[in-house]
């Protein structure tokens, strides 16, 4: 463990230390891989040969943030009404009726309260974050104080997004949760937003180091990666499709209409 120089960066405010040897992390890796439907049935013997796992401590900004949203919007409910139509019954043009669905629009108008606890961001690109923020199962209570003994052995990523980026993308992942609260307040059988403004108060942040074994394999010349959360050996990644499962399935589909 090598001290960095010192500069303006944010230092870590806490660590999940791994709770998982690579050996177990491989074996998650193998049944994940094996319940691939329809990936290639030797994937799993290929990609445990060829793949290898790295310990690595992941930077994520987390916030916590209380928000207060006045909105506008429009509550629909529905009703019914009778709609004749004709058709062909026997070779002879009959009408008949049926109850078609309509909706009826009122305006609303309110506020909501949503507070977010430990909004999770990843702060750093060297991991492409469409495959590791998918690991959901964090045990930040946790989380201790940076250590060095928790480091050696493993590598740990400097953040490449700062705190004001990080903080506008925990904001956009609010918003559905907002939006949810908002639409539950409207109420009614549906819902419209027309305009929110929304206020965070007692806004914190921390980064934190996440511990994940990362590894990757060649599938027929192209590269596929994976990560395994350091805590609990959830697996999330990429693996190929074969194309003869794929194949049969649809034939086997298009037999069984047929």
């Amino acid at each position: 463990v090598v001290e960095g120089t010192r500069d303006s960066r944010i230092p870590p405010n806490g660590i999940l230390p791994f709770a998982i040897e690579s050996n177990f992390a491989r074996g998650k890796v193998g049944e994940w891989l094996g319940s691939r439907f329809w990936a290639p049935n030797n994937l799993k013997a290929l990609a445990l040969k060829e793949g290898k796992l790295r310990g690595v401590y992941l930077p994520f900004w987390t916030f916590d943030s209380f928000t207060i949203t006045d909105y506008t919007g429009l509550r629909g409910t529905y009703y019914y009404v009778t709609v004749n139509y004709t058709t062909t019954e026997n070779g002879r043009t009959v009408t008949r009726s049926r109850q078609e669905r309509r909706i009826r629009w009122s305006p609303a108008a309110g506020r909501v309260e949503v507070p977010f606890d430990d909004v999770l961001v990843q702060a750093t690109s060297v991991i492409p974050p469409q495959i590791s923020e998918r690991l959901q199962t964090w045990d930040l209570p946790n989380a201790v104080p940076p250590q060095s003994e928790y480091l050696v052995g493993y590598q740990s990523l400097r953040y490449d997004m700062n705190l004001e980026q990080g903080l506008a993308v925990g904001r956009e992942r609010m918003q559905p949760g907002i939006d949810q609260a908002i639409r539950w307040d409207i109420g009614g059988d549906a819902q419209q937003i027309l305009t929110k403004n929304t206020q965070y108060l007692n806004n914190t942040f921390k980064l934190l180091q996440l511990p994940v074994w990362v590894g990757g394999y060649r599938y027929r010349n192209k590269p596929y990666r994976f990560v395994v959360n350091g805590r609990t050996g959830e697996v999330q990644g990429e693996a190929p499709v074969s194309f003869w499962k794929v194949f049969f399935a649809v034939l086997l589909g298009l037999l069984i209409v047929g």
